[in-house]
């Protein structure tokens, strides 16, 4: 690591502490979720999948949401808003969903550190329709 590098290092570091920025602030919790994950038998009538995360989501840059059946992508659109300090998504897919089929939701969060990195976090979902 060149002097220089290290340098900034230590000046983000400590002014970070100056800011007493928690060192959780990269986190991506996913408050719950509806379906719950893991939840069988859920209508494949359902119009969209709602997402909560904590307050710690505005740290985010960007994020990417896809849905899967299997290994095929499923077309989705995306509504944010925001709710008592809660950031909501809701996905909604663009056909109706099959019934006694898995599906799986993944959120892909980026975030830029202090440093100027880029940190991944992911969290998924998963769900079981039951039949129609």
């Amino acid at each position: 690591m060149s002097s220089c590098c290290h340098e900034r290092n230590w000046f983000d570091f400590h002014r970070r502490e100056m800011r007493d920025c928690p060192d959780d602030e990269l986190q991506l919790v996913l408050e719950s979720s509806v379906p719950r994950n893991g939840q069988t038998n859920v209508s494949p009538s359902i119009k969209s999948i709602k997402l909560t995360f904590r307050h710690g989501f505005n740290w985010v840059d960007s994020y990417e949401i896809d849905m899967w059946q299997g290994s095929n992508k499923v077309p989705i659109r995306v509504k944010a808003s925001h709710e008592y300090g809660f950031k909501i998504l809701k996905v909604i897919p663009v056909n109706s969903l099959e019934g006694g089929v898995v599906y799986k939701v993944r959120i892909k969060a980026f975030f830029v550190d202090h440093c100027g990195d880029t940190i991944i976090k992911i969290k998924m979902i998963s769900f079981r329709t039951g039949c129609k």
